[in-house]
């Protein structure tokens, strides 16, 4: 029964660093899906971020214009004004007194 003892014995002494290996081969695995999905998860992130960024660019863009238009629009409105001004002081009605035709009798 010695040698029986021995096989087994050496067989479990054998088990142990061999489970031990495949359970951090399975757990390094799991890691390694973990990373992986937690890059893509990183990368979209980062796409939204930049698609975000260009919005705020477009957005930044539209209001400078708007704002620039709105400028124009002032002036354009000032110098309008300023000719219908002149233009109604220019044809400002003068009143004619005409003489009452009399009636012939």
């Amino acid at each position: 029964m010695n040698e029986v003892n021995f096989i087994l014995l050496s067989a479990l002494f054998l088990s142990v660093p061999l489970g031990i290996k495949y359970w951090i081969a399975f757990q390094t695995r799991h890691l390694l899906d973990d990373l992986r999905a937690r890059e893509r998860d990183v990368e979209l992130l980062a796409a939204e971020a930049k698609a975000l960024d260009s919005q705020k660019l477009v957005m930044r863009r539209a209001v400078h214009q708007v704002s620039s238009q709105g400028r124009q629009v002032n002036v354009r409105r000032e110098v309008l004004a300023d000719k219908i001004a002149a233009i109604q002081h220019r044809t400002a009605p003068t009143v004619r007194r005409r003489a009452v035709s009399q009636p012939l009798a």
